[in-house]
């Protein structure tokens, strides 16, 4: 009932998982009946629209044995990237990794590297990995010079921040916000709140999409503006 395997490079096949074989080396340990182990050095990728290559010092994992036939992943002193280059260009490196295939995978705290340069530290980072279209919270824009300003009277921004709903399979709307704040007094910028409502729909077999939006813009000196929109496409 209990595997365990010795050697330079150790190699797992579960045709249960996919394609993507477990390799780890000098040691893997494994449960035939719960379909559960440990491996050191480990490297595995999960496929869901988008592969993620994820490696670790050292993991513990278990098989679902349901129909989902989803396993998780527990990884100490990891690092994934969605960049299938042999050098990545991107990566995130994290103390501790949990990754459920075909689902999420939470690392904490999580350092974002650019080739081997770390460029920012994040407490916790969520990345969903399932596919297809679902609702779900929309990830903000916010640049780097948002947050280490390079002067100032530098005003900060932050845009899209909001929730994201697949209504149908013909319709969509999203609610965002975004934020801007004020730069320095005399500059004439006093800085605002903007709050975006989009509905779309399209129809391919009859050849129509479009959609309808209403922006609310609330400046700090008191004034407000709205804009309304609407786009519909049609072919005969």
């Amino acid at each position: 009932q209990i595997v365990e395997a010795r050697g330079d490079t150790v190699l797992l096949r579960d045709p249960s998982r996919g394609p993507d074989d477990v390799v780890g080396r000098r040691l893997l340990r494994y449960d035939v009946r719960n379909r559960e182990g440990i491996v050191r050095d480990v490297s595995t990728a999960m496929e869901s629209g988008e592969r993620w290559i994820v490696h670790g010092g050292v993991a513990a994992f278990k098989g679902d044995t349901t129909e989902n036939g989803a396993s998780t992943f527990y990884l100490r002193h990891g690092r994934f990237t969605s960049c299938n280059d042999p050098t990545p260009h991107f990566h995130f490196a994290a103390s501790e990794i949990k990754m459920i295939a075909k689902d999420i995978i939470v690392a904490r705290p999580a350092v974002l590297y650019i080739a081997d340069i770390p460029v920012f530290w994040l407490p916790f980072i969520v990345q969903d990995v399932r596919s297809g279209r679902r609702s779900g919270i929309i990830p903000p824009r916010i640049g780097f010079s948002d947050i280490i300003r390079n002067r100032s009277g530098y005003p900060r921004m932050v845009e899209d921040f909001g929730y994201y709903f697949a209504l149908s399979d013909y319709l969509d709307a999203q609610f965002t916000m975004d934020w801007r704040s004020s730069a320095r007094p005399g500059e004439g910028d006093p800085g605002w709140v903007k709050f975006n409502t989009r509905m779309r729909y399209s129809w391919q077999d009859r050849f129509l999409s479009g959609e309808l939006g209403l922006s609310q813009h609330f400046l700090r000196d008191g004034s407000t503006n709205q804009q309304y929109s609407l786009n519909h496409r049609q072919e005969f």
